[in-house]
């Protein structure tokens, strides 16, 4: 049987390793005992080397200006559209050259994108999006869309929406770690982990003030910040010492970072369904995260941790009643654990393969 090809056009592979991205190449290295093949296509910066290469996978680039960073700072109005323009008029005229290869088009986050290839070319067109609110207009030309986490209730009412679930790797678990030692970390110090791209939707100010309280109170904690981003420069130059900033990590260096940590927490002012709150489960921590989007889903207020409001009281209060009890902690750490047995890549990567196969036979059936 022929295998069917799935073209996934995704703008920001090649220079961001944020969740939109790693839930994709987790996926797709789930795919090898399917009958589904993946090219992806992404840009090559003109100016800019990439930051992210995958030899495992299949992708191919299109040159165009990358101002995706530059947009998160300055005049996002007038440089989102400009990005998108030049990326499409390059994306178009590979294919032109190349459509025929390709029995299904998957596009992340563009819907205009997205309608234009499905107007143009007339193929399958499977949109994604992780939570942000789309163009309606645009939604109704295509086939089905991908979500999970917020993304269901936003885009419930259009009637052509998958839930994919995030996958986990259950093999996850508390390492050996010489983290502390690495960076001056006494024993009984008490660590609050986060991990993910330092950008404004993270709200790290509220993480940092929230944490400097806290801190006041217990001075033997401390912060540990573990990613990058456009705004990393800003927000790195924090008189409290308590805080570490590490940049981008190997995930090697990164599993020992939760294997350290005595508690997780993400105030993002939306998420749709973080990876890394998953990842945090698998290492056995409880979870202090903002009521917002998916993470209401994904953390069980007084179970696995704490949901809380964008407020400093509540931040601190939360991180106390973790920090002056042991039990709790491990007992919200057993929960979360126990919660995520029944998710794995491979149940997601059998859900996407379907999707393909249905797609397929539905388009034959029309022919």
């Amino acid at each position: 049987m022929r295998k069917i090809k799935v073209l996934i056009i995704h703008r920001t592979l090649s220079m961001l390793l944020g969740g939109g991205e790693l839930f994709f190449v987790r996926l797709i290295r789930s795919l090898t005992k399917s009958n589904v093949d993946i090219d992806f296509i992404t840009a090559k910066p003109f100016f800019r080397k990439i930051n992210c290469v995958y030899k495992d996978l299949n992708v191919k680039y299109v040159k165009s200006p990358y101002l995706w960073s530059l947009a998160q700072i300055h005049l996002s109005r007038y440089i989102d559209p400009l990005d998108e323009y030049c990326f499409k008029f390059q994306l178009f005229r590979f294919l032109r050259k190349n459509i025929k290869k390709y029995d299904i088009i998957l596009v992340y986050h563009y819907t205009r994108i997205a309608k234009d290839i499905k107007i143009t070319f007339n193929k399958p067109v499977i949109y994604v999006s992780f939570g942000y609110a789309p163009c309606e207009n645009n939604i109704r030309f295509l086939d089905k869309v991908l979500t999970n986490g917020a993304g269901l209730d936003i885009f419930k009412k259009f009637g052509n929406v998958v839930n994919i679930p995030i996958g986990i790797d259950n093999n996850l678990k508390k390492i050996s770690s010489n983290i502390r030692e690495e960076y001056q970390i006494k024993n009984d110090d008490f660590v609050i982990l986060f991990v993910g791209r330092i950008t404004y939707i993270k709200n790290l100010p509220f993480l940092i003030q929230g944490f400097n309280e806290f801190n006041k109170i217990i001075n033997n904690s401390r912060l540990i910040i573990v990613g990058s981003g456009e705004l990393l420069n800003k927000y790195n130059h924090q008189d409290n010492r308590n805080i570490i900033f590490t940049g981008s990590v190997s995930q090697e260096v990164l599993n020992k970072f939760y294997s350290t940590a005595d508690v997780f927490t993400l105030c993002s002012f939306h998420e749709c369904l973080p990876l890394t709150i998953d990842e945090a489960k698998a290492y056995s921590l409880p979870i202090v995260a903002t009521r917002v989007g998916g993470m209401i889903k994904q953390v069980k207020h007084g179970k696995g941790g704490f949901l809380i409001d964008h407020n400093v009281n509540e931040f601190v209060d939360s991180m106390l009643k973790l920090y002056k009890n042991n039990n709790l902690r491990k007992n919200m750490g057993d929960y979360n654990k126990k919660s995520i047995k029944s998710q794995s890549w491979n149940k997601s990567a059998n859900i996407f393969a379907n999707l393909c196969e249905s797609l397929i036979n539905q388009k034959n059936k029309t022919n």
